[in-house]
């Protein structure tokens, strides 16, 4: 089971400095892995796995100790004192609490993600899937996750987000809940039948080959059914805010029956009659790309989250080579991304290049987000369509890193990625820009060979710099 620990605090009094730094020194070397062992045994012992318990702050004296029992004895009294104000501060918390833990957790953290696009610093990154956990909260607790997303009906961040990051299972349940969603999804529904209908009544099918309108129109639905779901959602503050949804449907109509081919102009007439505003084709436009750009990262709010947790933060070692790296694959114009797309596909381009996974929640991507001048909290898309030679110039970069870094030798590309690009790490507000912290491991001494320096990191695309710290 996993246990997570937001801050670790040792204070020690010792009888002078010397003593003291070579305190320090040794609980970062050796000591830091007892306490984790320590904490570890003694939570599993007393947690279950259906439990997501949160403390937020547990203060243990271990008494005054000589340096021999300090050296000899330091774990056994960490059990021991940890293990009786564990139990003593568990005692507090009510059966009833510790039952519903793990469900008011979920909802919890997926509240905090649709709101935030990533995870509370108490969610295990590794083990959580999105979708899984929002399928589980609308089985469990419907009710409540309909009241919150009625309170923020009005931020189209979170609906963006449930739009970009969840699967149609999951999506498709939230457009069922007793809303106006759901009234503007059977709405839909209804001229769709109607639009098709009278395709067939004025003979306009015959690039089709479907038998009767009624199979027509399960034609359109299953294969613009994830489509119409995406326009409702994208929309869905305008349609609380009773925005004309004869509007929504005529911007989307011609790509929801783009099964029928040169028939656009009856299309629009139909479609017109159904509704009951004309429309000319200078009229359609399709608005589930919207523009949901937030202020750069550099001037995002993070008030409320001191520091956030990535993976692969390793990637701080490729920052040279990303300008030419991009340009190569036709992300940039110059010194600016070329569109939204571009800028968002280079977020996905920066995962491969550290894990090779083509496929990345949003959470997994805060310090892409900063490398590619997006802010933290803006929805990004699951995944980008990366071409194969994509693929080519991301592994031809990795390989040219290696060749420039003396010291690996003959190390691989996957070499490169799990020895150094996935890391964990920490990133922080500093002096108007970022810090990121990187977890240092034994294989760091290799560091030293690197030809290049990533202390200060500047991307001519970025108005801030990003700091480091490895």
């Amino acid at each position: 089971m996993t246990h997570m620990i937001n801050r670790l605090e040792f204070e020690v009094g010792c009888s002078d400095e010397e003593q003291a730094l070579n305190l320090r020194h040794n609980f970062s070397l050796t000591m830091q892995d007892q306490v984790m062992a320590v904490m570890d045994k003694i939570c599993s012992k007393y947690v279950t796995d259906e439990e997501w318990l949160r403390i937020d702050k547990l203060e243990i004296d271990l008494g005054g100790m000589s340096q021999h029992a300090f050296t000899n004895d330091f774990e056994n009294i960490l059990s021991y004192r940890l293990e009786e104000a564990l139990v003593k501060r568990l005692a507090a918390i009510p059966a009833t609490s510790r039952a519903v833990s793990q469900e008011l957790s979920k909802l919890e953290l997926l509240q905090f993600f649709l709101l935030h696009g990533i995870l509370p610093w108490w969610a295990a990154m590794p083990d959580i899937n999105i979708n899984t956990i929002c399928l589980d909260v609308l089985l469990q607790q419907q009710s409540v996750l309909q009241t919150w997303l009625m309170e923020h009906r009005q931020e189209q961040s979170v609906w963006t987000r449930i739009t970009m990051q969840l699967g149609q299972d999951v999506k498709a349940l939230i457009l069922a809940m007793p809303t106006a969603l759901a009234t503007a999804h059977a709405q839909f529904i209804s001229w769709i039948a109607a639009v098709s209908n009278q395709l067939f009544e004025t003979g306009n099918m015959d690039t089709v080959t479907t038998a009767s309108a009624d199979e027509f129109i399960q034609q359109v639905l299953s294969a613009k059914g994830s489509y119409i779901h995406d326009i409702l959602l994208g929309n869905a503050p305008a349609i609380f805010s009773n925005t004309s949804l004869v509007n929504i449907f005529r911007s989307n109509a011609v790509n929801i029956f783009s099964i029928i081919t040169n028939k656009e102009n009856a299309l629009l007439q139909i479609i017109a009659s159904v509704t009951g505003t004309a429309l000319l084709p200078a009229d359609m436009s399709v608005i589930t790309e919207m523009d949901t750009r937030i202020p750069d990262a550099g001037s995002a709010e993070i008030d409320e989250i001191e520091k956030i947790a990535v993976k692969h933060a390793g990637i701080v070692l490729l920052a040279p080579f990303l300008k030419t790296f991009f340009t190569a694959i036709t992300l940039l114009d110059g010194n600016e991304w070329k569109d939204r797309a571009a800028q968002h596909k280079a977020l996905h381009v920066l995962k491969y290049l550290a894990t090779g996974d083509l496929e990345t929640p949003e959470y997994n991507l805060a310090l892409e987000k900063l490398f590619c001048g997006i802010a933290l909290n803006e929805p990004v898309p699951l995944k980008a369509d990366l071409s194969e030679t994509d693929m080519q110039e991301a592994e031809a970069l990795l390989t040219a890193v290696i060749g420039h870094w003396k010291l690996l030798k003959n190390t691989s590309v996957n070499g490169l990625r799990s020895s150094f690009l996935k890391r964990d790490g920490l990133i922080t507000r500093k002096d108007g820009g970022w810090l990121v912290q990187v977890e240092r491991q034994t294989l760091d001494v290799l560091l030293d060979g690197i030809p290049w320096g990533y202390s200060t990191i500047t991307l001519p695309w970025n108005q801030y710099l990003i700091f480091v710290e490895w």
